[in-house]
């Protein structure tokens, strides 16, 4: 009897230290290569919503301590000074951080096994980023050096495989999170870089919620990707029968849905201080040339509010589809009708006149033809 009575109280010890206990913990940690910084402990949903619970300036030797009280594991934020965010969390009620102010990833996080996984989730991440982009400069620069169309097309592929590497890196760090905060820190990232897509994310999110009912934060976030889900082009547009449009080009001809029954057609929302637009504006005339001679066309919309910059940067950048200036911007009947919020945004059309995709960025809209026109 008394040796079950012993096993009955180790188990309840053993639930007992795996459940969170509203408590107070503190952050002591070291700053090297920043005098008189201010450090700050944020409470973290989302870029545009912080909360700043505690500050402390870095003393003379370097260390600051920051202190606050949660009622469950929750994901903060640290800031030192202009550095970007470093994420930790409350798992343990002590917690060590060491930060060297002239290189961001130098910095190591003690005790907090959590806060660790965190750090190696973003390592992980900037090397699959890093090397995306070493391929995009590879390519950019055969290309200014003209070298064969064979490399640069391996170089196009060796970025699409790597960008699909990313993705998949996202969606499973999100499935194998097994705690609030790592759940929520790579969902998050994940949705805003958009690694996963909409669907993807709702679905996650939901599960999330499932798992961790009781957590604020990952609540808060649930209902976040939600909203911004329902709101998206992409959810509201795809499969969509085409919502009829009748506009005039810059050179006075009539632009009618109606006359493109029968053709591919990419509505293509841009602005001439769009940076992102511009950047990719290279590929997009590369993916028109191919298939211009299809059944292939490309209808420009401006949202530029500012009429003689956006015919500037038709000829800048030698734009040679049709095109359309509306300097009413998102206020214009196109952006009301397919939901633009923002720019650059491409929705594809159908011969059938059915929305087939939206927003294919960068290599996405020539393997999205590719494929359709396979088959």
């Amino acid at each position: 009897m008394q040796k079950y009575l012993i096993i009955a109280l180790l188990m309840l010890v053993f639930v007992g230290c795996n459940q969170y206990k509203p408590s107070t913990f503190s952050i002591k940690g070291k700053v090297i290569n920043a005098t008189n910084a201010t450090v700050k402990l944020i409470a973290f949903n989302n870029d545009s919503d912080i909360t700043i619970i505690d500050t402390s300036i870095v003393s003379k030797n370097g260390t600051f301590t920051l202190k606050a009280y949660a009622k469950e594991e929750t994901l903060f934020a640290i800031k030192v000074n202009n550095l970007p965010y470093y994420f930790i969390t409350n798992d343990v009620n002590d917690i060590e951080i060491n930060i060297n102010a002239n290189k961001y990833s130098d910095y190591t996080t003690n005790k907090s096994a959590t806060s660790a996984d965190i750090k190696e989730y973003f390592k992980q991440y900037q090397l699959l980023e890093n090397n995306i982009q070493k391929i995009k400069d590879s390519a950019e620069k055969a290309k200014k050096n003209n070298i064969k169309d064979s490399i640069i097309t391996l170089l196009k592929q060796q970025e699409t495989t790597a960008t699909n590497t990313l993705k998949t890196f996202c969606a499973s760090s999100i499935n194998k999170a097994n705690n609030a905060a790592l759940k929520y820190i790579t969902l998050y990232y994940g949705f805003k870089t958009n690694n996963i897509n909409n669907q993807q994310a709702a679905t996650y999110g939901s599960e999330a919620f499932a798992s961790f009912k009781s957590n604020v934060q990952i609540q808060q976030l649930n209902e976040y990707i939600q909203q911004k889900v329902a709101l998206n082009p992409e959810t509201l547009l795809l499969n969509k029968p085409i919502i009829p449009f009748f506009i005039i080009s810059t050179k006075g001809d009539t632009i009618n849905s109606k006359n493109y029954n029968g053709k591919y057609v990419l509505l293509d929302f841009w602005a001439s201080y769009s940076v992102p637009y511009r950047k990719e504006v290279n590929l997009l005339t590369e993916t028109y040339k191919q298939y211009r001679d299809t059944n292939f066309c490309i209808i420009g919309i401006s949202l530029d509010t500012n009429y003689t910059a956006a015919i500037r940067a038709i000829k800048t950048d030698s734009l040679k589809w049709q095109h359309c200036i509306d300097t009413l911007g998102f206020e214009s009947n196109m952006a009301k009708k397919y939901f633009v919020k923002n720019v650059p945004l491409n929705i594809l059309i159908s011969p059938q006149q059915k929305i087939i995709a939206v927003n294919l960025r960068g290599a996405a809209l020539k393997e999205k033809l590719k494929a359709l026109y396979q088959r």
